[in-house]
């Protein structure tokens, strides 16, 4: 599986994930932190994986600064079907989200350690 970040600063881009949607309407703050492209060896097919940062609790339950946190979200059938249909915060991964935590591991900034 190859993966390849996606520069978009210079375009409107705008992403429309259930996830997203659900965690817009439930007051949790998403926002995308990154977004890659996860192509297959196996079929021409390509889907976009985003890193979202979001509250954990409703924004008038939170602590902004302590009740951050982080998950990912993919566009491909399997994701929606298994992990995005029935929650409202990013569960589970599928074998896109799955290679780019891998190449984002692997790409960590020089100097970092690792735990």
């Amino acid at each position: 599986m190859h993966v390849k970040p996606i520069y978009t600063e210079h375009m409107d881009v705008e992403l429309e994930y259930p996830t997203l949607t659900k965690l817009t309407g439930n007051s949790r703050k998403p926002s995308v932190e990154g977004k890659w492209l996860a192509t297959t060896t196996e079929s021409d097919n390509a889907y976009v994986v985003a890193k979202i940062q979001y509250l954990s609790k409703p924004f008038a339950q939170a602590d902004v600064s302590e009740d951050q946190t982080t998950g990912y979200v993919c566009g491909c059938d399997g994701h929606y079907f298994h992990y995005a249909k029935n929650s409202i915060e990013p569960e589970g991964e599928c074998k896109h989200v799955q290679a780019v935590r891998r190449k984002n591991r692997e790409t960590k900034p020089e100097g970092q350690a690792t735990l």
